[in-house]
């Protein structure tokens, strides 16, 4: 069971735009607790294997789409952004949620 300690919004719905500024923004899709795991790289025989940045939500009735732009809060306060580079629906056992594996995350 993952712990969930980061929390995270995913927007990218709906656009919606003010009608006094005309600036656009992106209705959330999800926001609450996430499990964020940092991209990592290792050389194994000398070939290198890398993995993408990842999230774990802890649902599955939400309606996700590659590019939308997600929001993680760390613990400590740490604001990652990235986008959706592609979602998995997983369910092992009675844990159930979606990997979300992100684009170059930026800070």
């Amino acid at each position: 069971m993952l712990p969930y300690r980061d929390s995270c919004v995913i927007s990218g719905g709906i656009e919606v735009v003010d009608q006094e500024t005309g600036e656009v923004s992106y209705a959330d899709v999800y926001s609450g607790k996430c499990d964020y795991q940092s991209a990592s790289s290792a050389i194994i025989n000398g070939v290198t294997m890398a993995q993408s940045a990842r999230l774990y939500i802890p649902v599955m009735e939400i309606a996700l789409d590659t590019n939308q732009f997600v929001t993680i809060t760390s613990p400590r306060g740490r604001v990652i952004k990235a986008t959706i580079l592609d979602y998995q629906y997983i369910e092992i056992g009675k844990v159930s949620g979606i990997k979300i594996n992100l684009n170059e995350t930026m800070n």
